[in-house]
């Protein structure tokens, strides 16, 4: 359904679309400890609460790139920039062309126990989340 049919202003409908893909390519965990405001330029704003949520969101956004190029091409999702309040704490460089979802994400350093993020379910993202922050709580009370 058209959102400005159903009588809504041109940027509430825009917000909603936007909130919506983010939503769909990032799945209900993701989106809801990382919010997208909205796309100027073909840049995706995104907001975080947390600088440990931008650092385990940065190898995803290649797939969720993916995603929202097929599901919402009307966006013109081109980069993503991710920040915390008006600090900028990444700006990666343009997602890969939409392919399907072979988009591999970067290298990085893990742990040997823990897969790939791109191995992760929506669930699986939710324990490592929870886990991360619990390791990261112990830290700060540790100090």
């Amino acid at each position: 359904m058209d959102l400005r049919s159903a009588g809504l202003p041109a940027r509430e409908a825009r917000k909603l679309l936007v909130e919506r893909a983010w939503s769909d390519a990032a799945g209900e965990g993701i989106a809801r400890r990382a919010r997208a405001l909205d796309v100027k330029r073909g840049i995706l704003e995104i907001e975080v609460t947390e600088r440990a949520w931008a650092r385990e969101l940065a190898p995803l956004l290649p797939r969720i790139a993916s995603r929202i190029a097929r599901g919402f091409p009307e966006l013109g999702v081109r980069k993503f920039r991710v920040r915390m309040g008006e600090e900028v704490l990444a700006a990666p460089a343009a997602p890969p062309a939409v392919s399907g979802e072979s988009a591999e994400a970067p290298p990085r350093r893990r742990e040997p126990e823990e897969p790939s993020p791109a191995a992760f379910t929506e669930g699986d993202l939710l324990d490592l989340a929870r886990r991360y922050l619990a390791r990261a709580e112990e830290r700060r009370r540790g100090r």
